[in-house]
């Protein structure tokens, strides 16, 4: 191989104008760590102007990251080769220096700066809302950095706290309570059952889980703002009849450390739980023939099972966010079923075989464990949570239904799965 400190000259002299006036990386590009998209280890890297997010292999970062405005193109060439074993030449310069410049992702002295073709802008200055009648979104709060920090201002004497030790005792008290909860299962679902046939008591349900799904979002935006990230807006989103509150923060993926960012994925669940505490207490205290009881259990039911479907690791859930940055992967659902389609016609031959070999073959070993435990285990998945569904349906609709108490359930089960499976199958 022959090295680039001896094809200086040829970098310098057919180089374009906008190399030889050693363009810096900007400053303000968010990149995250390294993740794995198929086969391939890349990088993310955010435009918070424009909004944009590109992608980029490993030794394109290294080489762009390099780019401080004072070393020359020569010297970050030699430290490649160096540390990668690899060259890259006056070509290989240019395609990589003018197509991050076409992204407007390097500041060249002297040279004109790329027109953003899409300008996100910052937080809160778009429009306050967007869609139709049917579906779309309004913001609520389109400051949510100013929101989140005043919040986090309040909150700010618990950070004295030791994070670990608390962290722990909270989930210690929750699973405590779903623990004892889990023992007046049969009283909770009886109760349930009288809830459904209240309209007053359904009503009163869904406002207090709408409020709890309301602040999952918020401890979202907080935790993701505690650990340096930047709240855009809060607001609620339809698709009529659905109201759903979100938060939204645009560079949770680029928070520093994987723990923040599992923080963050994961705080939604435990405020879940936490609203339940006081509903809890209450249905402890009171006697079974109260008249609360019936709202009393559909909160802690219906409460439950919100935040607990939350973990489960399917897309678009807190729990597939939470395995994903565990795995260090992106676009897990769409890799896992790419790699088991190529393993499964590596196994039964064919004329694609050999080629479906090779390209099983690039991915690291570790990796296609995980890509083949996911492709088995998310229609496991699914079935299970749609036997759940249907088992705590049936067991809420009187005898009276006759054959419709488990026939009703089912039906709407098979329907929902076959609609997540197309809706997963676009996506991939």
């Amino acid at each position: 191989m022959t090295s680039l400190a001896d094809r200086r000259a040829d970098v310098d002299g057919a180089a374009p104008a906008f190399l030889d006036a050693r363009p810096v990386l900007r400053a303000d590009l968010q990149v995250s760590d390294r993740v794995w998209h198929g086969p391939r280890a890349v990088r993310l890297v955010r435009d918070p102007v424009t909004d944009r997010t590109h992608e980029i292999g490993l030794r394109e970062h290294f080489l762009l990251t390099r780019l401080d405005g004072t070393s020359t193109l020569a010297r970050i060439g030699r430290d490649y080769e160096s540390e990668l074993g690899q060259t890259i030449d006056a070509t290989g310069w240019q395609q990589l220096l003018g197509l991050a410049h076409a992204r407007g992702m390097l500041v060249v002295p002297g040279a004109e700066p790329v027109p953003a073709a899409v300008a996100a802008g910052p937080a809160g200055s778009g429009r306050r809302w967007s869609g139709s009648v049917l579906k779309g979104e309004v913001a609520v709060v389109r400051d949510g950095q100013a929101l989140t920090a005043r919040l986090l201002g309040l909150l700010s004497p618990l950070r004295h706290l030791p994070t670990g030790p608390c962290v722990l005792a909270v989930l210690a008290g929750l699973a405590t309570m779903l623990g004892v909860l889990a023992a007046d299962l049969p009283a909770l679902l009886d109760g349930l059952g009288d809830a459904v046939a209240r309209p007053g008591v359904v009503v009163a349900t869904v406002a207090v889980l709408w409020v709890s799904g309301a602040l999952h979002e918020l401890g979202h935006g907080l935790v993701a703002r505690a650990h340096g990230g930047s709240v855009r807006e809060l607001g609620i989103s339809w698709c009529l009849p659905l109201l759903i509150p979100f938060c939204r923060v645009e560079d949770y993926r680029y928070l520093p450390g994987r723990r923040a960012r599992l923080a963050t994925a994961g705080v939604g669940c435990v405020v879940n739980l936490a609203v339940l505490v006081p509903f809890a207490a209450a249905w402890w205290a009171t006697s079974p023939d109260a008249a609360v009881r019936p709202f009393l259990a559909a909160v802690l039911v219906l409460g439950t099972v919100l935040g607990l479907v939350n973990l489960v690791p399917l897309a678009p859930l807190d729990g597939y966010v939470l395995l994903t940055h565990a795995t260090g992967t992106l676009g897990l659902t769409a890799a896992s079923q790419g790699y088991a389609t190529l393993a499964v016609g590596a196994r039964l031959g064919g004329r694609r075989a050999t080629d479906q070999r090779l390209a099983v073959a690039r991915y690291p070993r570790g990796l296609r464990r995980l890509y083949a435990a996911y492709a088995l285990a998310s229609p496991l998945i699914v079935l299970a949570c749609a036997a759940f569904a249907v088992w705590v349906a049936a067991s809420v609709i009187p005898d009276a239904a006759g054959p419709w108490r488990w026939a009703g359930p089912l039906a709407v089960a098979v329907l929902v799965v076959a609609g997540l499976a197309t809706t997963q199958r676009s996506r991939t």
